[in-house]
C-alpha cells in the first residue's frame, strides 16, 4: 500500500517522549547504520518474519531524533516517517513487545495517519535492545486487517529482533576491522574465499605492489599478485589462522618478492572472505637480526616519548637494575635516576629536545631494585616523525665504574655549595666573597696606584702600537738589506752593556735627523708617511720616519713608558732622559 501524505489530525496526541535519547544516538553512531543502503542480510530477516507470520509488511525501524528510519522494508515503499506517527516509539517507551490487534479500537492510534490514511490495523513490534541495554528501534510486522497474534509468533519475533542486533554488532565490528585494515602499516588484501578475486586492498598494499591506488587493485584476480606456485597456498583453507607461510608474490613491474603471509577468515560486506597480511621476508629477517642484536647487548637500549616515559626497554634493563622492563614501560625514566642527579639530567636532555644538538652524552646514577646506585652513561638521539616533528628519544644506558664518576667528596662539596647558595642572601654571598678574597700584597698595591696614574699613558701606548703595526710592513720594505736577528736567551745579557753597531755615514745622518720636529709628531710619535709616497723615491725625511719606526719596534732599546716618566699634559708619555753614555756617543758622531 502506498503511504499517505495527509497531515496529522488535530486530535492526534502523537508519540510519547522517549528517555535515554543521547545513549540511543550514541549507539546509532557506533553502528554507522542510519541512511545506509539496503543490505541482503537484513532484508532476509524481514522477508522471513513476514512469511512465517503471514503478514504483508515487515520493517526494521530505527528511531532518530525526529524521524523513524527503516533499515529494511518488506512490502512497504517508504524509507522513513515522522516520529510523531511512530508505533515503534510506543514499543520502545514501554520497553517490551507491543501488540495492537486492531488499531481502530485503540484510542492511542485510532486517529494516527498511518491508520486513517494508510489503513494500518494490526501491529506487533519487538524492541531492538543493544548489549548495553539501549533500545534503538523495533523489528515489527504490519497487517491491514485486524488479527490475533499468538505466543509462538511473538517468541519468533523477539528472537529475530535479537538476530537483528547481532547483525548490527557484526556490522560494527566489520567497520572497525575495516578501519584497522585501511590503516595497517603492512600490505593487506581482502579477497573472495571462492573466486580468489580481490575485494579490497589498503594503501600499504598499493605502495608495496607498485600500484597508484587501492582502486587499481580492487576487482583484480589474486593471481595478478601471486606466483602460480604460491597460489595454491592461498586457496588452501587449512592454512587459516595457522603460523605464517612463505609465498612468492609479484609486483606490478614483474619484480618477484618473498613474503610471509598470515590469513584469517572474515565477513566482508555480508559475504565470506579472507584477509591476508604480508610482511616482506627481507624486512622480517632484518627485524629479527635487530631484535637479536638488541637483546644481546650489554647496554640498555631504550626509547621514550617527549615526556620521558619509556616506550621500549631491552632485557638488559632488568639484568642491570632488577626492575621488570615490562612494568617500567609507561613510566618516566627520570624516576629511576638518583634524586640528586635529576635536575642535572633534565638540563642535559633539554638541548636535545629543543633540537639544539643531535647527540646527548650524560652521566648519572640510576637506582636499582636492591637500593644500589649504579653509575651509567646516557647516550641518546632525537626521534622525529615523517614530518620532522620530534616524537621521542632513543639511546643506550652503559654501566660505568665508580671511578668514572666524580668522587663522593667532590659531589658532597658541590651539593653543599649549591645548598649554601640557595640558603644565603645576595648580601651574605657578597660578604662571604670579600672574606674569602686574600688581601693585596705591597707590590699589587703599588701597581694599583700606578695603574690609576698611567691610564692615559696606556691609551697613548695603545694608539702608538696601532700606528706602528700599520707602518711595519712598509718600513721593512724601505730599508733594504736589513734583517731581523732573533734574540738569544743569554742570561748575562742583562748585565752587559749592549754594543752599538757601527753604521755607515749616511745611516748615521738619518738617525740624527729622526729627532727633528719634521720627522717626529708634536706629541712625540713618529709621523706616518704620506699615502701616495713611493718607496723608490723616499726623501731624507721619509727615511728618517721609517728608521724611527724600526727603533720604536725594538722593545729592548725602548723601555716601557710608564717606568720612566709620568704622562705629559697631553696624556702621552714624556720621552725618557738620555743616558750619559748615549749623549757622549751622539756628540762623537
Amino acid at each position: 500500500m502506498e503511504p499517505s501524505d495527509s497531515t496529522t489530525p488535530r486530535d492526534f496526541e502523537g508519540a510519547p517522549a522517549l528517555e535515554h535519547a543521547s545513549e540511543r544516538q550514541e549507539a546509532l553512531r557506533r553502528y554507522h547504520i542510519l541512511d545506509t543502503a539496503p543490505e541482503r542480510n537484513f532484508d532476509q530477516i524481514t522477508r522471513l518474519v513476514a512469511q512465517v507470520c503471514d503478514v504483508p509488511t515487515a520493517l526494521i525501524t530505527l528511531l532518530d531524533t525526529e524521524r523513524q528510519w527503516f533499515k529494511s522494508c518488506f512490502g512497504y515503499d517508504q524509507r522513513e516517517t515522522d516520529i510523531e506517527v511512530s508505533f515503534c516509539a510506543h514499543a520502545v517507551h514501554q520497553e517490551d513487545t507491543l501488540v495492537i490487534e486492531d488499531a481502530t479500537q485503540d484510542e492511542r492510534f485510532s486517529a494516527n495517519p498511518l491508520v486513517t490514511d494508510e489503513g494500518w490495523r494490526f501491529y506487533a513490534g519487538a524492541p531492538l535492545r543493544t548489549p548495553d541495554g539501549v533500545m534503538i528501534g523495533t523489528l515489527c510486522i504490519v497487517d491491514y486487517e485486524p488479527r490475533v497474534f499468538d505466543a509462538a509468533q511473538r517468541a519468533l519475533l523477539e528472537d529475530l529482533a535479537e538476530l537483528v542486533i547481532g547483525q548490527f554488532e557484526l556490522r560494527s565490528a566489520e567497520a572497525q576491522y575495516r578501519k584497522l585494515f585501511e590503516g595497517h602499516p603492512q600490505p593487506a588484501l581482502i579477497y573472495d574465499a571462492d573466486t580468489l578475486d580481490l575485494l579490497d586492498a589498503n594503501a600499504a598494499a598499493a605502495r608495496t605492489y607498485g600500484y597508484a591506488s587501492e582502486e587499481e587493485l580492487r576487482g583484480r584476480p589474486l593471481a595478478d599478485l601471486v606466483a602460480p606456485a604460491s597460489l595454491e597456498d592461498h586457496a588452501d583453507r587449512t592454512l587459516e589462522g595457522t603460523a605464517p607461510f612463505t609465498a612468492r608474490h609479484v609486483r606490478s613491474d614483474g619484480t618477484p618478492m618473498s613474503v610471509e603471509v598470515r590469513e584469517e577468515s572474515i565477513r566482508y560486506d555480508g559475504q565470506q572472505a579472507r584477509m591476508a597480511v604480508m610482511i616482506d621476508a627481507a624486512d622480517r629477517t632484518r627485524g629479527r637480526q635487530y631484535e637479536r642484536l638488541v637483546e644481546n647487548m650489554q647496554e640498555i637500549v631504550f626509547e621514550t616519548d617527549l615526556e620521558g616515559e619509556a616506550t621500549f626497554l631491552s632485557s638488559a634493563w632488568e639484568e642491570l637494575t632488577g626492575f621488570s622492563a615490562e612494568e617500567t614501560v609507561g613510566e618516566s625514566l627520570l624516576h629511576y635516576v638518583h634524586p640528586k642527579d635529576r635536575v642535572e639530567s633534565l638540563q642535559a636532555f633539554a638541548p636535545l629536545l629543543q633540537r639544539r644538538q643531535n647527540l646527548l652524552r650524560h652521566r648519572a646514577r640510576v637506582l636499582t631494585e636492591d637500593g644500589r646506585e649504579a653509575p651509567m652513561q646516557f647516550r641518546a638521539r632525537l626521534i622525529t616523525g615523517e614530518d620532522g616533528t620530534p616524537i621521542g628519544t632513543v639511546g643506550t644506558l652503559t654501566p660505568l665504574d665508580e671511578s668514572e664518576l666524580p668522587a663522593p667528596e667532590a659531589r658532597a662539596e658541590k651539593e653543599e655549595e649549591e645548598k649554601k647558595g640557595e640558603e644565603e642572601t645576595p648580601a651574605e654571598a657578597e660578604g662571604r666573597a670579600e672574606e674569602e678574597e686574600p688581601p693585596p700584597t705591597a707590590e699589587e698595591h703599588e701597581d694599583s696606584g700606578e695603574d690609576e696614574d698611567s691610564g692615559a699613558v696606556a691609551a697613548a701606548a695603545s694608539a702608538a702600537d696601532e700606528e706602528i703595526a700599520e707602518e711595519e710592513g712598509f718600513a721593512r720594505a724601505a730599508v733594504p738589506g736589513e734583517e731581523e736577528t732573533p734574540a738569544e736567551d743569554d742570561p748575562t745579557a742583562e748585565n752587559e752593556p749592549e754594543a752599538v753597531p757601527e753604521k755607515p755615514e749616511e745611516e748615521t745622518a738619518l738617525f740624527a735627523d729622526a729627532d727633528t720636529p719634521e720627522a717626529v709628531g708634536a706629541r712625540g710619535d713618529a709621523a706616518a708617511p704620506e699615502p701616495d709616497a713611493a718607496p723608490e723615491a723616499s726623501t731624507p725625511d721619509e727615511e728618517a720616519e721609517l728608521f724611527e719606526t724600526e727603533s720604536l719596534l725594538d722593545e729592548e732599546d725602548v723601555p716601557p713608558v710608564e717606568e720612566h716618566a709620568p704622562p705629559s699634559e697631553w696624556g702621552d708619555a714624556a720621552p725618557p732622559a738620555a743616558a750619559p753614555e748615549e749623549e757622549q756617543e751622539k756628540e762623537a758622531v
